[in-house]
């Protein structure tokens, strides 16, 4: 109070010049995070809307298709590649995984005939120049109104309890494994009332002690019948996530529980990018900030992060990312954004400004696959190299 009026006038402009990159970014942040949950309460209605799109099995059809062939969820990521391919999806610790597309982006990868090997290549030669890296190309930009998600699934017995590996935080300095199979804790997950639960529960080679026991209705969650038992353990992915949790192989009768979501909309310039993945605590931490009041149950039981373009902040999701080296600092648009054609690898995890001199990603020749890992690397096998 003591100091003279300009002088403070002067200082509090400073504090604000330096405040307003911070307050920008908070705004942002918030703005994002919004838009996140209106498009996760948008394809989580209708029990839910995304349950009605179509599947990657539809996507790589022969024939375009005027409705979804298989029931929900379809086939799983990879599965209608050819063995040598789909080992390239499998990680150590896997979960069932499924993509979906809503009816403007099946429409538009059909209409353009994205799915096809020599319509990729052919773009990679032909298509529009890339406005971000000049010696590639791009395929055509999909519609504001295009939406695409991936899911990933846990199985659950019909009539023991499962054990559910639960993500938290690991301690300040943890170098070990990020995969599932070395989280700190489980829960025990039932699928009725019925089912007797307590005591210690076994989960990969570690005892549990006193689980929380989780009902189904906390999930959302899909009855398994015979011929989706049947497709999941023909698959070799999901067969080893299956006996990863059961111990056993799938059955009728058995459920799969929603986990975790990647949620990518073109509604906005650059996407906008979200991750959700249950818990069993889901309204603690920052993580559930922003969560809508109307999000009826089972959805409540999910947190959320976003990734904003441009902006370096680390946005993973622990059941889909852990696994990688260094993962949980990975960031979805910084990942999305490596996705070119013909085949690449999801490594190197990367956050930030992509590395478009370096990186065999951004190589000259190559397509840029609108951040769709699913046409860089297609169900059908694709060539290594174009030329």
């Amino acid at each position: 109070d003591r100091l003279h009026p300009r002088l403070r006038a002067a200082l509090m402009r400073g504090l604000l010049l330096l405040l307003a990159p911070l307050l920008l970014a908070m705004t942002a942040m918030r703005t994002e995070r919004d838009a996140a949950w209106e498009g996760f309460a948008t394809v989580t209605h209708d029990a839910p809307a995304f349950a009605h799109w179509f599947n990657e099995s539809d996507v790589f059809a022969t024939e375009t298709r005027a409705a979804p062939a298989l029931p929900f969820p379809g086939l799983p990521i990879g599965a209608t590649a050819d063995a040598s391919t789909r080992l390239a999806h499998i990680g150590d610790a896997p979960i069932v995984t499924f993509v979906h597309y809503n009816e403007a982006a099946y429409r538009h990868i059909r209409s353009h005939r994205l799915e096809q090997d020599t319509q990729l290549r052919a773009l990679a030669t032909n298509g529009e120049v890339d406005p971000d890296v000049p010696a590639m190309r791009q395929i055509p930009p999909f519609p504001l109104t295009a939406t695409v998600m991936m899911t990933g699934w846990w199985p659950i017995g019909a009539h023991e309890p499962t054990p559910l590996p639960v993500w938290d935080a690991p301690p300040t300095g943890y170098r070990g494994a990020r995969d599932y199979v070395n989280w700190t804790r489980a829960v025990a997950v039932v699928a009725s009332p019925h089912i007797r639960s307590g005591g210690a529960i076994l989960f990969a080679g570690r005892s549990f002690s006193a689980p929380r026991r989780i009902d189904l209705a906390r999930f959302q969650s899909i009855t398994v019948d015979a011929a989706l038992a049947g497709q999941l353990m023909a698959d070799p992915g999901s067969r080893k996530a299956v006996l990863i949790a059961l111990e056993r192989p799938l059955e009728p009768g058995d459920h799969l529980v929603l986990v975790a979501m990647h949620l990518l909309s073109f509604a906005k310039p650059g996407g906008i990018w979200a991750t959700f993945w249950w818990h069993d605590r889901p309204n603690a931490g920052h993580f559930a900030q922003g969560r809508p009041a109307s999000l009826p149950a089972p959805w409540t039981s999910y947190r959320m992060d976003t990734a904003v373009p441009g902006n370096p902040r680390a946005c993973f999701n622990p059941w889909f990312e852990a696994r990688f080296p260094d993962g949980e600092n990975s960031n979805c648009i910084a990942c999305h954004a490596r996705a070119s054609y013909p085949r690449t690898d999801f490594l190197p995890i990367r956050r930030g400004s992509p590395d478009h001199a370096r990186d065999p990603a951004f190589a000259a020749g190559r397509l840029r696959t609108g951040g769709l890992w699913s046409l860089a690397n297609p169900g059908a096998p694709a060539p290594q190299s174009i030329r």
